[in-house]
């Protein structure tokens, strides 16, 4: 089992992963239990990709901003030593990027009915069923990629402790300090509320 975890923890695992597991399950999906966009409720499976995807990307802007603000802190030093800052940089935008793609992919299928077979050299080419594939691939590559990069920064931020880290220290304030944070507290209302 030892094995498994340093399977898990390796820079070759976390890399490849999100896009053949992604293919893997597009592929049972696709062509085992046959799924397409002549399903029943399609356009409510659209609305629910759209809607989780959305939510992630805004959870993911909001750590990266959050990352930017505070690249200079320690606990930020101490992601960029565990991980290269590309190698950070290159988990954020594939997770961005299938995201948005899941988004416009979603919009066009919403259409599907008036998107027009292709024929190429006499062979027709069903548009809708490739883009259907594509979609499902997008899907799973997201939560794929989005599931690396918040487990990396979960592993790091909890790891802070190990890596030497210092933890701010709390001053636990005695009753006279209280006391007088109080007072300026019943001053500061007085003012305003005289204002």
């Amino acid at each position: 089992m030892k094995w498994v975890s340093k399977l898990l923890e390796s820079q070759l695992f976390q890399k490849w992963y999100p896009p053949i597991g992604a293919l893997i399950i597009t592929i049972i999906v696709v062509n085992i239990f046959g799924f397409c966009s002549s399903f029943t409720n399609f356009n409510k499976l659209l609305d629910g990709a759209i809607m989780f995807s959305s939510i992630i990307l805004g959870f993911l802007g909001v750590l990266l901003g959050i990352l930017f603000t505070l690249r200079d802190l320690k606990l930020i030093k101490v992601i960029f030593e565990h991980t290269k800052k590309k190698t950070l940089l290159n988990y954020f935008r594939a997770a961005l990027i299938s995201g948005i793609s899941i988004v416009v992919i979603s919009c066009f299928l919403y259409i599907r009915a008036e998107i027009n077979d292709f024929i190429i050299s006499g062979v027709k080419l069903d548009l809708v069923n490739y883009i259907t594939d594509l979609w499902v691939f997008l899907v799973f590559y997201f939560g794929l990629t989005s599931q690396r990069i918040v487990s990396i920064m979960m592993d790091i931020i909890f790891k802070e402790k190990k890596s030497g880290v210092e933890q701010p220290q709390t001053k636990k304030l005695s009753q006279g300090e209280v006391n007088k944070l109080e007072e300026n507290l019943k001053q500061n209302k007085e003012n305003s509320e005289n204002h």
